[in-house]
């Protein structure tokens, strides 16, 4: 399956997953007050976190060695499964203890009984994304979407109803907890067996899996550091409001992520194979699929930050906007942060993405410890937005020196002119309400139509971007040094 059409079916499967999890979220919103809110989701942000390892350890690395050892998947799922058994046990055990600690560290001692109750999905979501990753390892990017779907709908269901029924954040931990479960039965049921042979390469497979590990707790990081300094320095219902902010402004990063997620094994295989052409290819395809994704939705966030919030949440949470439209365009730098340290990864450079990026965060820290005592959330969201936009410029630099291969020039000149066309009407007709998404839909398709006309896109790429058509015959020319 090529890049567009698994990128494609996770991105119809992660629409699902935002879709299902943003219903949820708006029902929490408006159940609770903002205070009981603001404490279940910086409970979830600090279980979310410690769950990088389980997600992004060994399941990354089975994703990339599997491509390159379709002969001894067996074998090497099997000691994967080994690994991130050990994993899954330590970290449990870990965040159950130092429970108390971290609700200190956050000045709210409540946090430590729940987040003793949330650490209990950690046993079940580590080896959910283990068979997740194992679909994504031998290409089977619709299995990976259906168990992404399986995970959202049930968390979703079991979380209402739980929280209907005990009137408590405990009822959403524990409806989270069983989403973990059902998504953990269903991978079980989708997971073929290969014949069984040997793989003896474990000390590769660990030499990539811990900078990979530490690479995303260190990436994941900056989706939840900032919310931690605000609610240091600030109070609970700031960061509740904060968090809505945050929420919305990462469904660009969610919603697209399929798109690392295919890039990852197709361009480890190109690497097994020593087809260095076809790698550059497809990085400059991936740099534009992406920029052509996330404009628009950054664009209309920007533009109509406040409506949506007043059109979703409650009128508390509309105070927000500012910070709002300032997250979203530090959601497409960490993007395509991700997207580049993708590339790095899969050419197995772990240790380069990981230290660009804990530079990144590095920054972060210190523009937090600065501006959030000064300027309260707001100097949160710009500490983002510096943060994320150095990294993800030092990485574009490093990128195309290396591979001599980014976008080119003309598309990208094309698709902002698409996107950027949307502003101007934004701001003209300024929509509220129960027209705002029908405006969101017209903004679109007018995007869509302008890609269209100016030839940067064809009827074919659309349809097999969104699973419908076979390979486009677009052609992706080799990349120069006057390529951008």
């Amino acid at each position: 399956m090529n890049l567009n059409k698994g990128t494609g079916y996770l991105i119809l499967g992660w629409a699902l997953v935002l879709g299902s999890g943003y219903v949820y979220i708006l029902w929490l919103t408006h159940y609770w007050e903002p205070e009981t809110y603001g404490l279940y989701t910086l409970t979830m942000s600090v279980l979310y976190w410690i769950e990088i390892a389980v997600v992004n350890g060994v399941p990354y690395a089975l994703q990339k060695f599997l491509p390159q050892e379709s002969g001894r998947s067996s074998g090497l799922f099997r000691y994967a499964a080994g690994l991130q058994t050990v994993v899954v046990s330590g970290l449990f055990l870990l965040t159950f203890f130092t429970a108390p600690l971290i609700a200190a560290a956050l000045r709210d001692y409540r946090l430590a009984f729940y987040l003793r109750i949330a650490s209990i999905d950690i046993l079940f979501f580590g080896f959910y994304h283990l068979l997740m990753a194992y679909q994504n390892g031998r290409r089977h990017f619709g299995r990976q979407a259906v168990l992404l779907v399986v995970y959202a709908v049930s968390k979703t269901g079991f979380g209402i109803a739980l929280v209907a029924l005990t009137h408590s954040i405990v009822g959403a931990l524990i409806g989270n907890i069983a989403g973990s479960i059902t998504a953990f039965i269903a991978g079980l049921c989708l997971f073929s067996r290969m014949p069984a042979a040997p793989w003896e390469q474990s000390r590769t497979f660990i030499r990539f899996m811990f900078p990979a590990s530490a690479y995303f707790w260190i990436l994941n990081l900056f989706f939840f550091l900032d919310l931690w300094f605000v609610k240091y320095y600030c109070d609970l219902e700031t960061a509740a409001c904060y968090s809505i902010a945050q929420m919305i402004s990462k469904i660009p990063f969610f919603l697209f992520s399929g798109l690392s997620s295919v890039l990852l094994p197709i361009l480890s295989f190109h690497f097994s194979s020593a087809a260095l052409q076809d790698a550059r290819r497809t990085i400059s395809q991936a740099v534009r699929l992406l920029w052509l994704l996330t404009l628009p939705v950054a664009v209309l966030f920007t533009m109509l930050n406040r409506p949506i919030l007043e059109l979703l949440f409650r009128p508390e949470y509309s105070s927000a906007a500012p910070i709002f439209a300032l997250l979203t365009w530090s959601i497409v730098f960490l993007s395509f942060l991700s997207l580049f340290t993708t590339v790095l990864n899969a050419f197995h450079k772990p240790g380069l993405s990981l230290g660009w990026t804990a530079g990144a965060l590095i920054l972060s820290i210190a523009l937090n410890r600065i501006w959030v005592p000064q300027f309260g959330a707001r100097g949160a969201a710009y500490a983002m937005l510096v943060s994320t936009g150095f990294g993800a410029g030092a990485l574009s630099i490093i990128l195309f020196d290396r591979f001599q291969s980014l976008m080119p020039v003309f598309s990208f000149l094309r698709i902002s002119l698409a996107g950027l066309a949307l502003m101007p009407l934004a701001g003209f007709l300024k929509p509220r309400g129960v027209m705002l998404p029908v405006f969101v839909l017209f903004a679109f398709i007018l995007y869509g139509a302008l890609l269209l006309v100016l030839k940067e896109m064809n009827w074919p790429e659309i349809r097999e971007i969104c699973g419908l058509g076979a390979a486009s015959k677009r052609k992706f020319p080799e990349q120069t040094r006057s390529g951008t």
